[in-house]
């Protein structure tokens, strides 16, 4: 009988995080990268892009395969509240062109979410991608331990077929 042998996104798959963990360490991740970035120069920038993007990505390639709707919907809901946050703690770190001096929370809110669309579109886009990639990974990895098994399961009937007290051997286990 051959000797089966765990495969390695098996091994890796007991380090999957579940999704209140993987959205918790995402919005910690995404909160000191805005700190840093508003406290360096006094506005959301290009940091604050990069990470975005850096950590819309991490998370479907962190949480477990049951758990990727989340990591799905997450990138947007991310961009928003840290733009808000951002707009209501610091108004004038949400700089937008053409934005008037009196734009209030929701004015800033906006103005930044649709001025960040570009590293919106970007995050999200890759983190689907991310998602579907897990799915498909996953599906190939499960197909493949199905086959081995049936492969074993073949390979045992075959050897009873042979030896009659191979059944036995089993039958004592």
């Amino acid at each position: 009988m051959a000797a089966s042998v765990a495969t390695a996104p098996a091994g890796l798959a007991r380090h999957d995080l579940g999704a209140r963990r993987a959205i918790l360490l995402a919005t910690v991740a995404l909160a000191l990268v805005t700190a840093l970035d508003v406290l360096t120069d006094g506005r959301l920038g290009i940091a604050f892009s990069v990470g975005f993007v850096l950590t819309a990505v991490t998370v479907p390639l962190a949480i477990d395969v049951r758990s990727l709707l989340p990591a799905g919907v997450l990138p947007p809901v991310l961009l928003v509240l840290f733009v808000g946050a951002v707009a209501l703690v610091d108004p004038g770190a949400v700089e937008v062109a053409g934005l008037p001096e009196g734009t209030g929370w929701f004015g800033r809110t906006l103005t930044g979410t649709i001025d960040r669309g570009v590293t919106l579109l970007v995050g999200h886009g890759l983190a689907l991608l991310a998602v579907v990639v897990r799915i498909a990974s996953d599906k190939a990895a499960t197909n493949d331990d199905s086959k081995e098994g049936t492969n074993e399961a073949v390979e045992l009937q075959e050897a009873i077929a042979e030896n009659p007290e191979i059944d036995e051997d089993e039958e004592n286990r």
